[in-house]
């Protein structure tokens, strides 16, 4: 969704674009990610975070699918993969594509690879925001238009915080789990009222970030289409406000709920910026 907002910023803007480029930008982002997420399992079920009572993770190394080498192993491939494709994109935009995908490779891995993985000191949620909002969306339109967009950056902001309000719930299900295991969070750092309103903050600050855009003149009228998605996203803030214990199975899947709101929004952006171009 990120690269394909920064994409959608290009076509709404009328820039020239080499849009030949877009599968290499987003086969290495989703690769990038994956690599990502393989690293995290590893890492968290050698940290003990991710143990068969827990919920969290994919579970193919609780509960056996896979071992602790073929995961680290699937990542390094898919972390080359990425890399090779990412290539194609600095052999046609040159340097500043080759330092964005470094951030990347970086982020990815130390997200919580290495000696001390940056989720686990309680910055987890800022540096996703960072990386998966305007990296991604202001990185994607660099890399087609080869230029940098001030609007680009604007969108990256609302899509940021969505994808931080992913981890910030799972965080929130986990706190319990992560504070036994030595692992600081937002969410166990911050006492559970303002862990909560970190997430309302994440969530509707989306929305906050369209209606001003609009207002200012940054977005046009199709942009408030996003708005469309207002109900999923208060009904997922009420499930963190019924149950502040955070036990409930509803809580459980709020990262799931989350996740879901943050694909809706980005299509109905995606789809308002086509439209309005």
């Amino acid at each position: 969704m990120p690269v394909t907002v920064g994409a959608a910023v290009v076509y709404a803007e009328g820039l020239p674009a080499l849009w030949w480029l877009f599968p290499f930008i987003a086969l290495s982002s989703v690769l990038l990610h994956a690599a990502t997420n393989l690293v995290n399992d590893y890492f968290d079920f050698k940290k003990g975070l991710d143990r068969e009572d827990t919920k969290g993770g994919s579970r193919a190394l609780p509960t056996g699918l896979l071992t602790s080498e073929e995961v680290i192993k699937g990542s390094y491939v898919l972390f080359a993969i990425a890399s090779l494709l990412g290539l194609v994109i600095v052999w046609a935009r040159g340097w500043p594509i080759l330092m964005l995908g470094l951030i990347g490779l970086v982020g990815g891995y130390f997200y919580s690879g290495g000696p001390m993985g940056y989720k686990y000191v309680a910055l987890g949620d800022l540096c996703v925001f960072i990386l998966m909002g305007p990296l991604m969306v202001v990185g994607s339109h660099f890399a087609l238009s080869g230029t940098w967009s001030p609007l680009a950056f604007y969108f990256s902001l609302p899509i940021g915080c969505l994808v931080a309000s992913i981890l910030c719930a799972n965080n929130y299900r986990d706190r319990s789990d992560d504070s036994r295991t030595g692992s600081k969070t937002m969410a166990n750092l911050l006492p559970p009222k303002l862990a909560r309103l970190e997430y309302y903050a994440l969530v509707l600050g989306a929305y906050v970030f369209i209606g001003l855009f609009y207002l200012l003149g940054f977005a046009k009228v199709f942009s408030l289409g996003v708005f469309l998605t207002l109900p999923i996203a208060l009904k997922n803030i009420m499930v963190l406000a019924k149950d502040p214990s955070g036990q409930s199975e509803s809580v459980a899947t709020l990262d799931v709920n989350s996740a879901q709101l943050h694909m809706a929004f980005s299509l109905l952006l995606i789809i308002s910026l086509v439209a309005g171009a």
